[in-house]
């Protein structure tokens, strides 16, 4: 049974994406590995689910991924022709330069940095069949605040549209929906208080994750 450990985030940092420049460049090579590892994520996540039938929680969580993960193969093909949208790409690796978490986003017209796409290592997912038991944990929460602290100073909130199995993990972030009366709508935001809040006691909070 493996213990939990404090350790650091070696990095969590952000570009903007350079898919659709023809030439290669270091930053292309960047995205391309983020490809690869997307689709390695995808087929950890599938393994997963096959191998844990009976594992209602586990399942749930690997649910939510897969469609994620697909559809950010997708846009990452949108990405290499779109020529008006600018992405930035976020990831957050451990102390071993190991990508935890990775995530795409855009400025929109409402000055909001959104969300298009985040999501983690499922091998961090806890499961029935798993025989190792220690695991990263926080890489999600601390990618978001690192983009709260590092949005363009155009951007005044954070947003996006949650899967319905992720909303819980987003209201644990901070993130409130945009029509909390409204049970099907997953559009969410961070308000301007706790984005002030989280930039002022980031520090203690991007410096900590557990094995």
């Amino acid at each position: 049974m493996g213990g939990t450990t404090e350790t650091k985030f070696v990095k969590c940092y952000s570009y903007y994406s350079n898919f659709r420049v023809g030439e290669m460049t270091q930053k292309q090579v960047v995205d391309s590995d983020i490809e690869n590892i997307v689709q390695q994520w995808l087929q950890v996540s599938k393994n997963k689910y096959r191998d844990n039938y009976a594992d209602t929680t586990c399942r749930e969580t690997l649910e939510a991924f897969m469609p994620i993960a697909r559809d950010m193969l997708e846009n990452i093909d949108e990405m290499r022709t779109n020529l008006t949208t600018t992405f930035k790409i976020f990831i957050c690796e451990d102390m071993h330069g190991k990508k935890q978490a990775i995530a795409f986003a855009f400025q929109r017209d409402d000055n909001s940095l959104h969300i298009t796409h985040l999501i983690t290592n499922p091998d961090n997912v806890k499961c029935d069949s798993d025989t190792k038991k220690d695991g990263v944990k926080g890489a999600g929460t601390a990618l978001v605040y690192h983009m709260i602290t590092h949005m363009p100073s155009s951007c005044s909130t954070l947003s996006l549209t949650s899967h319905k199995n992720a909303v819980a993990f987003y209201e644990k972030c901070g993130f409130e929906k945009d029509d909390p009366e409204n049970p099907f709508d997953y559009s969410m935001h961070f308000t301007k208080e706790k984005i002030t809040k989280i930039c002022h006691m980031h520090g203690k909070i991007l410096a900590t994750l557990s094995y």
